[in-house]
C-alpha cells in the first residue's frame, strides 16, 4: 500500500516473502531523488538492508511491543496507526 503525495511516497504496507526484493522493484518504480517514507521495525532484515541504501532512522518508536511478543516474519513495513 503506497501513498503518493505531493512531498513525496509513503509505503504504508509491504507484504512480501522476499521484502527486500519486493522494495528494491517499489522503489525502482519512482524518479531518483522522490522521498521515501518507510515503517519497518527494527529487527527487521529490511531495516538493515534499507539502512545501508541510504536512509536514515527518523523515530525509534515506530513499533512498540512487550519482550514476549513475537513478530511475525512477514511483518515488513507497518504503518504506526494500524498497530
Amino acid at each position: 500500500v503506497v501513498a503518493i503525495g505531493a512531498t513525496g511516497v509513503e509505503v504504508l504496507r509491504l507484504n512480501s516473502a522476499n521484502a527486500v526484493d519486493e522494495c528494491r522493484e517499489l522503489l525502482a518504480a519512482f524518479e531518483a531523488g522522490t522521498s521515501v517514507r518507510l515503517y519497518v521495525p527494527e529487527s527487521h532484515g529490511l531495516a538493515g538492508w534499507l539502512l545501508a541504501h541510504g536512509f536514515t532512522v527518523t523515530d525509534y518508536d515506530v513499533l512498540c511491543t512487550s519482550e514476549r511478543v513475537a513478530l511475525p516474519t512477514t511483518l515488513a513495513i507497518v504503518h504506526p496507526g494500524l498497530l
